[in-house]
């Protein structure tokens, strides 16, 4: 099993990588009028759009610091019997294990 590790200001976490498709760097999104204050925005990626949630305000702790290290990872989650992408905000994601 291969392992993505990350950070948030209560701990480590760790995602499997079966369930990712990608890690890109922190891009800019696009807004999304009156959505919670983790969800993020929209991407395009590869002309589909795609939500991205920061997991450290998830957590419900403060939004994610545009590190050097921070990174959307793009998630594989199943939705309606069929695949969808999610963007994934992550703090020092560098670690595989």
């Amino acid at each position: 099993m291969l392992l993505l590790l990350f950070e948030t200001i209560d701990g480590r976490y760790a995602l499997d990588s079966k369930y990712i498709a990608e890690i890109i760097p922190l891009l800019k999104t696009k807004k999304i009028p009156a959505a919670p204050a983790f969800v993020k925005g929209m991407i395009n990626y590869h002309g589909t759009p795609v939500p991205v949630f920061d997991f450290s305000a998830i957590e419900g702790g403060e939004s994610s610091k545009a590190l050097y290290s921070t990174r959307i990872i793009l998630v594989n989650y199943p939705l309606d019997n069929e695949e969808r992408l999610v963007g994934i905000i992550a703090e020092k994601a560098t670690d595989i294990i």
